[in-house]
């Protein structure tokens, strides 16, 4: 997220409150997508609700994309933010 939002977010978010890390990063590469995964037609199975799916997988076209998934390189920690009581 942008900095501006980094600052009001962990207030609000119950998983950022429970602590979390700042980062700059310099590249972020799109490598795949969080999605959920079905089975496809002639296998049997349950769909996955939180499967990875990277952009060179033959799953790609059976899957419900949610969010965009980026491999996060040459980065430098800013700062540690521990649990808001």
């Amino acid at each position: 997220m942008c900095e501006l939002r980094a600052e009001t977010t962990p207030g609000l978010c119950p998983r950022l409150r429970e602590g979390h890390v700042k980062l700059r990063v310099r590249v972020a590469e799109p490598i795949g997508v969080r999605r959920t995964l079905y089975p496809r037609l002639d296998e049997p199975g349950v769909h996955d609700a939180d499967a990875l799916v990277l952009y060179d997988s033959p799953d790609l076209s059976f899957a419900v994309a949610r969010q965009a998934v980026p491999e996060l390189s040459r980065l430098t920690v800013v700062a540690l933010a521990a649990a808001i009581p």
